[in-house]
């Protein structure tokens, strides 16, 4: 058994995939253009939110999906894949600090 395996389920796993698929496809063909830009577009902001990546493990009462937090650690190594640390921690910054102050 993997050390992964103790802690991801195949529904993680299978969130990895489609996660890293969109990464693949809609965000590292663009991102040095983004960071010498210094902005993401809103586009890239609305695909995020469209698929439930801001509320992962928010309760659903609130707009949440209500999953655990190895969704989010999922979420984290995969966008830390794309090479920009300034991609993964404007990306990371709206359900790690934003909306935790707001849950709590």
């Amino acid at each position: 058994m993997l050390m992964s395996d103790y802690y991801f389920t195949e529904q993680h796993q299978t969130f990895r995939q489609s996660l890293r698929s969109f990464l693949q496809k809609e965000v590292i063909p663009h991102i040095d253009q983004w960071e010498a830009d210094g902005e993401l577009p809103r586009s890239i902001w609305k695909q995020f939110g469209d698929m439930g990546c801001f509320g992962l493990n928010y309760p659903e009462a609130y707009g949440g999906l209500g999953l655990d937090f190895f969704y989010v650690t999922v979420m984290l190594e995969e966008l830390c894949r794309c090479n920009s640390g300034g991609f993964a921690a404007s990306i990371m910054a709206h359900p790690l600090l934003a909306l935790a102050h707001i849950n709590a």
